[in-house]
């Protein structure tokens, strides 16, 4: 049986909703669905791709990740799907 991606971590795993601004991780798992999966693979948010949160809105409802050279804006719901190494 082949082993999850995040077992190839060492540390804790964490949501990205939970980052703090300029936070730099690796993206571990993705708790989304077939179809938000590969979107987020396909804007370079796959497991083990590094990403930095750039910014977070005042309430915390929209996260702006840094993924290579791609920015994306991400809202809460999304952000709570994708695993983290802290």
């Amino acid at each position: 049986m082949k082993a999850p991606f995040s077992a190839f971590f060492i540390g804790m795993e964490g949501k990205l909703s939970d980052l703090q601004r300029g936070a730099r991780t690796i993206v571990c798992t993705l708790h989304a669905g077939d179809v938000l999966a590969r979107r987020l693979r396909a804007l370079g948010m796959g497991e083990g791709a590094q990403i930095t949160l750039l910014r977070v809105s005042a309430r915390r409802r929209v996260f702006y990740v840094r993924t290579g050279s791609t920015v994306v804006a991400l809202g809460a719901e999304t952000a709570d799907m994708i695993g983290v190494r802290v």
